[in-house]
């Protein structure tokens, strides 16, 4: 069963006045899984994420309710037949949900692809095989129709185009962010409504505070914007960032916490501006490791 809500109409032209992701029926239960990708539909208050793979557990596609913090969705997707099992990235397009795939221990025809997703089946279309690599923690600009990435995880920006097909590929490396390595991605809503790339560094250790930056698309030069605190809350984690157009949490960046304390999940933070040079996070959704994030901002 698919279903959305309306939106009012004031939110139409900031949201663009398109339509997002929709939801679909339950297919499993999830309880305290690595979640790796995270993207949000703004009609109906869901978050869309892809759990991290490891050997005997594939990953999954999984849908939860950002109000009440619950796993609502979970689905075990397959192109023609055979199992996708390593997901690494996610995001809406227009009404389309699409994932992205990694390399695993089990090297097939569907590795480092790019597929739309029919959730009422949980099958997926092919459309493209990257030329570049891995490309991770994937989000959506409307406004240039680019898939931007990052390049496994790494300080490397890719785009993929929409002219294309969301065939083409490129890469270009991400300067000014010293020693520490991009983890997450998300696009930002900024000023007069300009749609803003930004990204999440660490140094990989739970003692060097996390940053968040602004990156050029083009060149991929990155300027600081905040540390984000609390850093033994941040530090050494994931990074994964999502900007949310939800109206219950318009204007939230979320970003994931590391695993040195028991409680696993979601913090967030307004995407101020300007911003301090400390930006203190809130609790939200609980319960999960968290790996990356990607929202969709239409």
């Amino acid at each position: 069963m698919t279903r959305s809500l309306v939106y009012a109409a004031f939110l139409g032209l900031f949201l663009l006045g398109m339509n997002a992701c929709k939801k679909e029926t339950v297919t499993e239960t999830l309880a305290n899984d690595d979640i790796k990708v995270i993207s949000s539909d703004r009609a109906n208050g869901r978050l869309y994420g892809v759990t991290v793979y490891s050997p005997g557990k594939p990953s999954r596609l999984i849908e939860m309710d950002q109000i009440n913090n619950v796993v609502t969705n979970v689905y075990a997707l397959t192109h023609n037949g055979l199992p996708i099992d390593d997901l690494k990235g996610v995001c809406c397009v227009g009404t389309a949900l699409m994932v992205t795939t990694g390399v695993n221990n089990n090297p097939d025809l569907l590795d480092n692809g790019l597929f739309r997703v029919d959730l009422a089946t949980s099958s997926t279309t092919y459309l493209s095989t990257s030329t570049v690599g891995t490309v991770s923690d994937i989000d959506y600009n409307p406004l240039t129709d680019e898939i931007k990435g990052l390049l496994n995880n790494s300080n490397n920006l890719v785009t993929i185009t929409g002219a294309s097909g969301f065939s083409a590929y490129s890469s270009t490396p991400i300067t000014g962010v010293g020693a520490q390595t991009a983890r997450g991605l998300t696009f930002v809503r900024g000023q007069s409504n300009a749609i803003n790339l930004n990204i999440a560094c660490n140094g990989n250790n739970t003692t060097t505070t996390t940053r968040y930056y602004d990156v050029d698309p083009v060149t991929g030069a990155a300027a600081l914007l905040t540390n984000v605190l609390p850093a033994n809350l941040i530090a050494g984690g994931n990074c994964g960032l999502g900007y949310d157009v939800f109206i219950g949490n318009l204007g939230r960046v979320f970003i994931n916490r590391n695993t040195s304390t028991t409680t696993l999940g979601l913090r967030s933070f307004d995407n101020a501006n300007p911003f301090g040079a400390n930006t203190n996070t809130n609790a939200s959704v609980p319960g999960f490791n968290l790996d990356d994030i990607s929202t969709n901002i239409q």
